[in-house]
């Protein structure tokens, strides 16, 4: 052994303070680096034989990156049980992107009437027509949750994630009353309201002609009108390929937390959104706007103003006219429906058990993962970026590159 190691060695013996310090600082290290290593979380993947034949579906297990190295979660969004980590993951990862948002993008918007009088926006990230019109690039039709906008962060996000690669024109579609469209009908943004997407659907195939590649990708309560939209119109559906993020398949069923989000910021938003609305909404008779001003739950909400409006016998009623998980065995369309675990708002239950194969339709892929919480999965150190944007480029790379 050489004179500076023997050196080293006496010099330890007499600092063992120090010494003992680096022993605890390595071992620390180590235990969080293990810890860390338990979390990453593999993409569980399940289809039905007609989707594991479709050549969208191969193309993407064959060139995803992020099925083949799964997710890792932002470590310190990771502590704790199930849903209260979905919880963490959600509001972290909204608040990370509020410390440092994308820059903001100016979008110019098209008003869309609908065939009952309703208007929807329609905002295009395009400075100029001729790029909103440049049918070599697929379009991807971006749809908002409750109470959203074109200004929410995750579209904000998705739209600089898609217009970063310059192989996608890229549309918002922002919802009657939301994000400053007037609401011209006293009948307000639904969950059941799949015939909105329908009309745009459609009129953006028009507008684009039948060879077009269109996509669109849903959010949250846009997540499960998608999946509504996809399922009732099967193989006559606009579109060419879709994404559902974080949907709720099924609207009987709710998670452990649900109750502590549609008492507070649930509530709130949709109280905001009436408010917002009031003079329209007043058109119709049926409302009492002081009971809504008071509600305190997502249910008191649609008692008082869908079930009555819009037709419903009950809430209940309403709630099974809104579950894609009556027509998830009619889609058509290459669609990837993501989901987390421990997602605090959509309860992941529902899309767990459309793996049958009776409820499971040819063209749908369900990707689930243990961890992500609601529209977030959060990744990196501050939580700021998401693996939920990879995996929705990805899809929609696999949907172009297997259809042209």
């Amino acid at each position: 052994m050489g004179t500076g190691v023997w050196q080293l060695l006496l010099n330890m013996l007499h600092k063992p303070r120090q010494v003992a310090r680096a022993i605890v600082a390595v071992g620390f290290i180590s235990a969080v680096y293990k810890w860390y290593a338990t979390l990453k979380d593999e993409m569980r993947v399940t289809a039905n034989k007609s989707m594991k034949l479709n050549p969208v579906f191969q193309t993407w297990m064959k060139d995803s990156r992020t099925l083949k190295e799964g997710y890792s979660p932002t470590a310190w969004l990771s502590i704790g049980r199930r849903f209260f980590v979905g919880t963490a993951s959600t509001i972290g990862h909204a608040v990370a992107r509020a410390i440092k948002p994308y820059p903001k993008v100016q979008f110019e918007r098209e008003t869309f009437k609908l065939d009952c009088g309703a208007t929807i926006g329609l905002d295009w990230a395009h400075k100029s027509k001729e790029e909103r019109d440049d049918e070599t690039k697929p379009l991807v039709l971006l749809h908002h949750g409750l109470a959203g906008s074109s200004e929410s962060h995750y579209i904000q996000a998705m739209v600089h994630k898609l217009l970063e690669t310059n192989r996608y024109r890229v549309c918002v579609m922002v919802a009657r009353g939301c994000g400053g469209v007037p609401l011209t009908t006293p009948y307000g943004f639904t969950a059941s309201g799949y015939n909105d997407l329908k009309q745009v659907a459609e009129h953006l195939r028009e507008e684009n002609g039948e060879k077009a590649k269109i996509y669109a990708v849903g959010y949250s309560l846009a997540g499960g009108i998608l999946a509504n939209y996809l399922g009732r119109t099967g193989d006559e559906c606009a579109l060419s390929g879709a994404v559902v993020v974080s949907p709720s398949w099924d609207f009987n069923l709710m998670t452990p937390y649900f109750d502590i989000w549609s008492k507070g910021y649930l509530a709130k938003g949709l109280i905001k959104y009436a408010m917002d609305n009031e003079e329209a909404l007043k058109q119709h008779g049926e409302l009492d706007f002081e009971k809504l001003k008071n509600i305190k739950t997502v249910r008191e909400f649609d008692t008082h103003a869908v079930v009555p409006v819009h037709g419903y016998s009950s809430v209940d009623h309403y709630y099974n006219d809104s579950s894609a998980i009556q027509v998830a065995q009619d889609i058509y369309v290459p669609t990837l429906a993501l989901s987390a675990a421990d997602d605090p708002i959509c309860c992941v239950d529902g899309s767990l058990r459309i793996e049958q194969d009776q409820l499971h339709g040819p063209g749908l892929a369900i990707a689930t993962t243990s961890r992500g919480g609601h529209v977030a999965w959060p990744e990196g150190l501050s939580g700021h970026e998401s693996y939920m944007d990879r995996v929705i480029v990805e899809w929609l790379d696999a949907c172009t590159k297997a259809l042209s």
